[in-house]
């Protein structure tokens, strides 16, 4: 028995009445022939499992009737709060189709409300259809509808929204007798596992035959392809249509309204013609198939073999014929087509667009409608970008598509068609330019996936779970580029195993001279967090600094950086300002997944405006080199700088988290590392990153356990995943310099020594920028000049007065030391003057 709501200790026994009537009905007795022995799910698991995800304005479809479900009609009902509507003594149903609600929320199961059909189901399974007969399929689901008789489904992924590709599908199963010839239409009805079924000849004893859930198997979805593939179908052609000013063709409208798209075929119309003129054998795989031959008659002794078709390909976009006989080298597809009467463009199993004066707007839909059946095009922030494979790492990078490619792609995409009114004939053409122009212009891209990143490691989702298979990650949008095998994680790995992890990890960072423990765990919090950056919001950058040359802070990004991807990292040069950094983010951001090291920095860790971004915010925008349309550039990214005495400053101080190193020898610009670290983990990064991952994985297995550690704003989930594990395991804190550096502000601190060096010189007297840096010889303005020399406003030796405006722009307000910068009354603008403030007395 199922019980909800029991209270321990001798409480009350509480339960919903829906869950009461459940309850009861479970403990009816049964007949031997009739008793409980199958999967208990509910029945508003069961339907929200099939159909997760659904958009607003969608809805299920079910059907409840008490008694002999033959009596009276079939009234549908939204699907939701299925559980106090479809009580478990009724029949009780729902629909394999999703369908568009009323203003009322009320739903009806029509085909003209149809929105997808999300689960095929073969009926009269065990009785008419025999089990042999499904080739060891193995189904989504199997319910015992009455003895010995199953409805079996399965889970389509993804569902279809084409009514003639759902009737095509039913049609081919009708015909394979795998179900009743009536089951077919979008508006097909299933029976539900909680449920009777009330016909009066399954009644034994007066009750009636309660069905049972047999097998349950939802993670078992299959395309279109792929069943028709298991269950050996043959799809019936469908009949297409183009619409043109002067003459319809033998192509019908698109089902999906539009008068110029017409959607790829649902079956080879080569193979459905070869099959009409019984010429069609077998399938030899690999999109080769046995035919006769059209001159068979020429063959030696008239043998009716070695002839084959080859489905379109890339290279041979429509298809390729080929006979052994000796006729063979005059036999062609062209031959094959005219003999069949298949158009060539028909051959090419492509989207057929027409390009009809005036109606651009439905071309450009229609375009990015076929560009959304190429799997290797995603949209990224607003542009379209695919994957590639880097040359030197072989592994999958994104990079966005340009114009010349898109036109390429657009041509492979679909068969774009102009009218010939002379010849009454459709001719084959390429993509306009406009149309290339308009679709790259887009401001959106309907039906096609996004695209937020590439993993080369198993990563979490916002859930908790882990994927571990290759492959596009539906719920995350992140393309998972590894093989899971490659990264044996225990489900449940231990304290021990974290520790013994950990152990490892720590022996890659044996001969570095970390100058404190603190250091050394941010350097394996930079580790972890490499691991997981793909899962992470946010992240801060690290800084590795040392006081000499040579002490192994590009070496230690190097390993680093291994953790996070097999690729080279971008070594980049740090910004030198504000529109540098954002055009070489944003460039970097679109065209690799990959680290970027700021190696050898020759200054600090300026807050310039996209600096501060890539660190605190998910996106970045702006303008893509060469063209003027605005896209969005995600920032998961790992970001590490190296540099000598190197040091984020103002707002970079809460953004980066530093790890210095110790020179502990006379000269460390020859230090060698006997242990070869980098080339370690190189050789096997697939086990370090698992040990990474074995060490978060520990972590929240033991329910997450928070130390008693200050809060870092911004970076709660970093925290969580790559702070609070190494202080769960009893190392030191790797955030402490971020904390310090928030703290002290040393920017903040030069910066009030500048007004209190201005005011000792000028008092509150408002000064324009330019006098102020008019010095003299006196010690007074000497002092002032070398304060103003500290700050980050210096430019080959000289003070940018642009820099130095903008910082005072920053800093108008602030009281630092006792002073303050405000803007000041001027009859020439820039005027600032520093006023005195005296500190408050404190309340009593």
């Amino acid at each position: 028995m199922i019980v909800q709501g029991l209270l321990q200790n001798g409480g009350a026994y509480r339960m919903d009445p829906a869950t009461a009537l459940t309850e009861t009905f479970y403990n009816h007795s049964q007949n031997d022939n009739n008793k409980l022995d199958g999967v208990i799910v509910s029945n508003e698991d069961f339907i929200n499992t099939i159909f997760n995800g659904l958009p607003e304005g969608i809805s299920t479809a079910i059907c409840t009737k008490p008694g002999d479900p033959g009596n009276g009609g079939w009234f549908a009902q939204n699907g939701n709060n299925v559980t106090t509507k479809c009580l478990p003594q009724n029949n009780n149903y729902f629909n394999c189709s999703s369908f568009r609600v009323g203003g009322n929320e009320d739903v009806q199961a029509r085909k003209e409300n149809f929105h997808a059909y999300h689960a095929i189901l073969l009926d009269d399974v065990g009785t008419k259809v025999s089990r042999e007969a499904l080739g060891g399929l193995k189904a989504s689901w199997d319910i015992e509808t009455s003895p010995g008789n199953h409805q079996v489904g399965i889970i389509l992924d993804p569902p279809l929204t084409d009514a003639a590709q759902v009737k095509a599908l039913q049609d081919a199963i009708i015909a394979k007798d795998l179900c009743d010839p009536g089951a077919n239409g979008a508006a097909r009805w299933a029976r539900l596992p909680n449920a009777i079924n009330g016909k009066e000849k399954y009644r034994t004893n007066g009750q009636p035959f309660r069905c049972k859930l047999t097998a349950w198997n939802p993670d078992v979805r299959m395309s279109m392809d792929e069943l028709v593939k298991a269950l050996d179908l043959n799809l019936a052609p469908r009949p297409l249509t183009i619409a043109n000013q002067a003459v319809t063709t033998h192509l019908a409208p698109a089902e999906e309204g539009s008068s110029v798209y017409a959607p790829a075929p649902v079956t080879n119309p080569v193979i459905a013609a070869l099959m009409a003129k019984s010429m069609y054998k077998k399938a030899l795989g690999e999109g080769r198939h046995d035919i006769s031959c059209p001159k068979v008659e020429d063959h030696t002794d008239q043998l009716d073999d070695g002839t084959v078709y080859f489905e379109p390909s890339r290279a041979f976009p429509m298809g390729g014929a080929k006979c052994f006989h000796k006729h063979g080298r005059d036999f062609s597809i062209m031959k094959l087509l005219n003999f069949l009467d298949v158009h060539p463009i028909d051959a090419r199993c492509t989207p057929q667009i027409a390009l009809v004066p005036g109606l651009q707007y439905l071309i450009v839909e229609a375009g990015v409608k076929a560009l959304a059946r190429n799997e290797n095009v995603y949209q990224t922030g607003g542009a379209l970008t695919s994957l590639r494979t880097d040359t030197i790492s072989s592994k999958l990078t994104p990079t966005v598509i340009d114009e010349t490619a898109l036109g390429s792609l657009l041509s492979e995409a679909a068969s774009w068609i102009t009218f010939d009114g002379k010849q009454k004939e459709r001719r084959l053409t390429n993509p306009p330019e406009r149309i290339v122009r308009a679709i790259m212009k887009s401001p959106n891209y309907a039906n096609i996936r996004l695209l937020n990143g590439v993993a080369h490691q198993p990563f979490f989702r916002s859930d908790g779970s882990i994927v571990t298979n290759p492959g596009y990650d539906q719920k995350t949008g992140i393309y998972a580029d590894f093989d899971g095998n490659d990264f044996p994680i225990e489900a449940n790995p231990s304290r021990e195993d974290a520790e013994k992890a950990l152990v490892e990890l720590i022996g890659l960072l044996e001969e570095f001279p970390f100058a404190s423990a603190e250091d050394k765990s941010a350097a394996l919090a930079a580790m972890l967090t490499a691991a997981v950056r793909s899962t992470l919001s946010l992240a801060p950058a690290f800084n590795l600094t040392a006081s000499d040359a040579g002490s192994g802070k590009s070496y230690l990004a190097s390993i680093i950086a291994r953790f996070n991807t097999p690729m080279h990292p971008i070594m980049a040069t740090y910004p030198a300002n504000k529109e540098e950094a954002e055009k070489s983010m944003l460039a970097h951001g679109l065209d690799s997944n990959a680290p970027i090291i700021f190696d050898d920095m020759q200054g600090d860790w300026y807050p310039f405006g996209t600096m501060n971004k890539i660190l605190t915010s998910e996106w970045i925008s702006g303008r893509i080199l060469g063209q003027s349309k605005t896209v969005s550039v995600s920032t998961k990214r790992l970001v590490i700088g190296t540099g000598n005495n190197s040091a984020p400053i103002a707002d970079m101080c809460r953004r980066v988290v530093t790890c210095r190193l110790s020179a502990d020898c006379a000269n460390p610009a020859l230090r060698t590392f006997k242990g070869n670290p980098e080339d370690v983990v190189r050789e096997k990064r697939n086990h370090f990153v698992t040990l990474a991952l074995t060490i978060i994985m520990a972590y929240r297995k033991a329910g997450s356990p928070k130390a008693n550690a200050p809060s870092i704003a911004t970076y709660g989930q970093w925290s969580d995943m790559c702070r609070q594990p190494l202080l769960w395991l009893g190392l030191a804190d790797p955030a402490s310099s971020l904390i310090s550096q928030l703290k002290s502000d040393p920017d903040k601190e030069d910066f009030g020594v500048v007004l209190a060096r201005w005011h000792d010189l000028h008092g509150d007297k408002p000064m324009l920028l330019r006098k102020l840096l008019e010095f003299d010889m006196s010690n007074q303005a000497n002092e002032l000049e070398y304060a103003i020399s500290d700050l980050p406003v210096m430019e080959r030796g000289n003070i940018n007065h642009h820099k130095l405006g903008w910082l005072f722009r920053r800093r108008a307000g602030q009281q630092v030391n006792g002073y303050k910068l405000e803007k000041a009354d001027h009859s020439e603008r820039n005027a600032w003057r520093v006023v005195k403030v005296e500190p408050k007395p404190a309340a009593n």
